[in-house]
């Protein structure tokens, strides 16, 4: 999807490069390299259509030297998202007038070269302006409320091939057949999700087409959050905290109720969301599967749970690349000293984050998210707690991590069926300490029955 787009570096430090190249490789882009905001100007037919202009502006030494290599670098990349490394000891004021320089985010050094947070914002902008679109959930003979694009695979650039307020006849979806999916933009999320909810289909297909709609949005509006999350450069606000944790609540609930009609929710979750770039792209699906069965098994409130799955691993994003890629695949022996700290620490690293950026958590959320890695043999983490101190709740998000990593996309991994995943899991525990024997019974009759 992105092979074609271009992240272009203002910067002559060779480690800064270095980890602006990690980047390029893992989303697979093209990158370009200027030694200075001025050759970087001076090659404005090459950086036009960038999506990405990372900016160094550690060595700046007034804000106002800064907010001048933005304003040059946005004239030259007027379509580009401009982010700004700055040095650690910059304030909230100063990345204030260095956003309205046009800036889309200013990050500190240390975030950049020490943790994960540029792989989240560099996701956000390649796969967050546009919404893939399964050609098969589209209605035939109604007209759209939302433009439908095609990626041109030869140019990555995205071609308008049907208007909004056209009617989608069966011509267009024989040509879109051999496609499978299209796109729209992010502000016609709403649009789309309106277009499948009104099209009064109650078949199961016409069920998984406006589920995967409103898991869509729930996972934007998870996506928003994180950014709030992880946003140092920005004073908090409990409006804009209240705002989002409400939102997402409500998300949950609408979420939660479309799961519970469909046969094989399972499989709507796991193939509504391929995106696996980042230490906290899987938890939508976590909650969700959490919030399943929570519903199913009557243990907490569903939305509850699902808050909680969504929170409690945004403290991953504090890893080092090669940390994430560790725990992605499982191998914590890899882990070096600090990242196994942080790890271990994650969940409650989790809670902090949350706490500091003026997000309300209920005092029973935040204990879930803290226990979410708890086991009944005490040899969890960051606590090791005991059984009768940890909720419910947090061994069904425990349980719904574990099934995720088996059942996700993954080149070169093995994936499995939930029905196969299930298995997996209760034989690996029936002989294990993580969760409590009744518990596991009960999740192997919902799953089979």
């Amino acid at each position: 999807m992105v092979a074609e787009s271009l992240i272009a570096v203002i910067s002559s430090d060779l480690k800064f490069r270095e980890r602006a190249n990690a980047i390029a490789e893992l989303f697979k882009i093209k990158i370009k390299y200027y030694d200075s905001v001025d050759k970087f100007s001076n090659s404005r037919d090459e950086v036009k259509d960038a999506v990405f202009v990372l900016v160094s502006a550690v060595n700046a030494k007034e804000v106002s030297e800064t907010a001048g290599l933005v304003q040059v670098a946005k004239v030259t990349s007027p379509q580009a998202n401009i982010a700004v490394v700055a040095h650690k000891k910059v304030d909230t004021a100063a990345a204030e007038i260095i956003k309205t320089s046009g800036a889309s985010i200013v990050m500190l050094e240390n975030e950049y070269f020490e943790n994960s947070k540029i792989e989240l914002v560099v996701s956000r902008k390649l796969y967050g302006e546009w919404i893939v679109v399964k050609t098969a959930d589209l209605v035939k003979d109604r007209p759209i409320n939302f433009t439908l694009y095609h990626l041109m695979p030869l140019n990555g650039r995205f071609l308008a091939i049907l208007q909004k307020g056209k009617i989608l006849d069966e011509t267009h979806l024989k040509s879109f057949d051999s496609v499978g999916e299209l796109y729209i933009k992010k502000e016609d999320l709403e649009n789309y999700k309106k277009y499948l909810i009104e099209s009064n289909d109650v078949s199961a297909e016409g069920l998984k087409r406006r589920c995967r709609a409103v898991y869509l949005s729930f996972v934007d509006s998870y996506k928003n959050l994180a950014m709030l999350l992880t946003d140092q450069s920005e004073a908090a606000s409990f409006d804009t905290g209240r705002e989002l944790f409400q939102q997402l609540t409500q998300m949950a609930e609408e979420l939660i109720a479309s799961l519970n009609r469909l046969r094989e929710p399972w499989l709507v979750i796991n193939n509504s969301g391929v995106e696996d770039f980042t230490a906290i792209d899987r938890a939508p699906a976590i909650s969700s599967y959490a919030g399943m069965f929570s519903m199913e098994l009557e243990i907490g409130e569903p939305e509850e749970v699902m808050i909680a799955a969504l929170i409690a691993d945004i403290g991953l994003l504090d890893l080092s690349p090669a940390g994430v890629l560790a725990v992605k695949e499982g191998n914590f022996a890899a882990l070096n000293e600090v990242d196994a700290r942080i790890y271990k620490q994650h969940s409650l690293i989790s809670v902090n984050k949350a706490l500091s950026r003026k997000v309300p958590i209920p005092e029973n959320v935040k204990n879930i998210i803290l226990c979410s890695h708890e086991r009944v043999d005490k040899k969890g983490f960051p606590n090791q707690i005991g059984l009768e101190k940890i909720p419910k709740e947090s061994f069904l998000v425990h349980f719904s991590e574990i099934l995720d990593q088996l059942t996700v996309l993954r080149f070169g991994k093995t994936r499995f069926t939930p029905e196969e995943a299930r298995q997996i899991v209760l034989q690996q525990e029936n002989t294990g300490g993580a969760f409590p024997p009744d518990m596991l019974a009960q999740i192997s009759k919902m799953m089979t029955s």
